[in-house]
């Protein structure tokens, strides 16, 4: 048995080893006694932040940023189209793939692909964004409230952390600048301010380092991707609208394609919007000319032979209806014309007639057949010499100079034509004189033998600008024999 004194000894021996055991667990605690409450793990690398998600999980809807491998060299496109927008050829300039290492990634935190679209995040599920740096960041905070759904007020605190202090000074780093303004862009695009997404986007590709850069093209391939597809539904559903609707998809799926130049989804989609723009025009310039709204069709028949990607069949095609428009304009306002005779409105007339000729004066030499042409001319000439004629019946004799010397302009009629208005020229020039004459008499027996002088000279000129027209001098003999006549009296030769 143990003495009394070795008991003593036994317990105050364990009392000390609880003692050392208490002082150490004090000192170097083997539990945490507060649980991690930081709303990220900790930031050390890209790889750790995609481990530590993956295995503490996020927020709700939240999908992690596949963690990028070291950055390829940068290489352009190797086709860049020639008619690509401007902001597409600067997102264009420096786009690389990054490779995703799916075993570092949960699988149930991917958002579902675009069908058909290879790397392209889809739009139905919440899109891949870079996790925030540092706690209390500006990025931080935007990402957390794009999270939350609170698309407003994500673009609200980035436009504040985006503004610059100093003038002409903005010390926000490149990839901070990146990551709020594609931010932005999503938050806009949730909202369905595609436009304002687009800006916003091709501003955080040019403005994003290498390493971040892919991440952004992705987010705009996928925006054009999507926006060029439902434009295309929507020419498909409207046919007023078809080719404008298709003009803006290839605009869009142009942007896309430079922004993603390896995707054959987007590419694909390109080919066949450009492919339904030439059916498109075909059908609306159809449309237009047989609602004879001729001065419309040209406008479109322009438009689709100035695209560069326009198939010469098409170009062909396009640039014989583009001679239509002016033949049926033309004939349209001859009938116009011909109309108003009818009703005994000669200005109207007139006024139709002449459009028609300045119109027929602006076509292209080769944009209608001689024979055509030729025709048009004769409507003209017969509209012209029409209304001359009236007004010489009605004793307009000066009025009727104008139309019958526009008439003889046209020498396509042939010469029978243009001697019929010839007469009616010679016409109206006696009777025109003999008028002048009377008035030149009575002015002159009232003692103004100067003013007589004047308008007698005025008459002699007329009757001299004939002969450029084509009048001979002896057809209007009879009216300058009369004139000389008036001029002895006056006392001049």
């Amino acid at each position: 048995m143990l003495t009394e004194e070795a008991l003593i000894l036994f317990a105050f021996l364990a009392g000390c080893m609880l003692l050392v055991l208490g002082t150490l667990e004090l000192v170097w605690p083997t539990r945490s006694r507060h649980p991690d409450r930081h709303p990220y793990p900790p930031i050390t690398s890209l790889q750790r932040r995609g481990r530590s998600g993956a295995r503490r999980g996020h927020r709700a809807g939240a999908v992690p940023e596949p963690i990028p491998g070291p950055a390829p060299p940068v290489t352009a496109p190797s086709e860049a189209e020639e008619f690509a927008p401007a902001d597409a050829r600067v997102v264009a300039q420096d786009t690389t793939a990054v490779p995703v290492d799916e075993s570092l990634v949960a699988a149930e935190t991917q958002p579902p692909p675009l069908p058909g679209v290879g790397t392209l995040p889809s739009e139905s599920a919440p899109p891949i964004v870079p996790a925030p740096p540092a706690a209390g960041g500006a990025v931080e905070r935007c990402f957390a409230l794009y999270q939350d759904q609170r698309f407003a007020e994500v673009i609200e605190e980035a436009a504040t952390a985006l503004q610059p202090g100093p003038p002409f000074f903005n010390d926000v780093p490149a990839s901070q600048y990146a990551a709020l303004t594609g931010l932005i862009g999503l938050a806009r695009q949730a909202l369905g301010d595609r436009e304002g997404a687009r800006a916003a986007l091709v501003d955080a590709v040019n403005r994003a380092p290498g390493g971040d850069r892919a991440t952004w093209a992705r987010h705009l391939g996928a925006l054009m991707l999507a926006t060029g597809r439902d434009l295309i539904a929507r020419a498909e559903a409207e046919s007023d609208e078809r080719v404008a609707a298709l003009r803006q998809a290839i605009d869009w799926l142009e942007v896309g394609r430079a922004s993603l130049p390896g995707d054959a989804v987007i590419a694909d989609t390109l080919a066949a919007a450009r492919t339904a723009l030439w059916p498109a025009y075909e059908h609306a310039i159809n449309e237009l000319l047989q609602r004879q709204d001729f001065e419309a069709g040209r406008a479109v028949i322009l438009e689709a032979l100035a695209e560069p990607a326009l198939p010469p069949e098409r170009r062909a095609a396009f640039q014989e209806q583009f001679g239509t428009t002016f033949s049926g304009q033309v004939g349209q306002l001859t009938a116009d014309a011909i109309r108003s005779m009818h009703d005994e409105k000669e200005s109207e007339a007139l006024a139709a007639l002449a459009q028609a000729e300045s119109l027929l004066a602006s076509m292209p030499g080769d944009g209608m057949p001689d024979v055509r042409r030729a025709e048009l001319d004769r409507r003209l000439w017969w509209g012209y010499t029409t209304v001359g004629m009236r007004r010489i019946e009605a004793e307009q004799f000066e009025a009727a100079l104008e139309p019958l010397t526009r008439a003889l302009r046209f020498t396509s009629v042939g010469e029978q034509r243009r001697d019929e208005t010839r007469g009616a020229l010679v016409r109206a020039l006696d009777g025109l004189t003999d008028d002048r004459l009377a008035v030149i008499r009575e002015i002159a027996t009232e003692g103004r033998h100067d003013d007589a002088l004047v308008e007698a000279d005025k008459v002699w000129a007329l009757l001299r600008s004939s002969l450029d027209l084509g009048l001979a001098e002896e057809e209007i003999a009879s009216a300058l024999d009369r004139l000389q006549r008036l001029f002895k009296e006056l006392g001049r030769k």
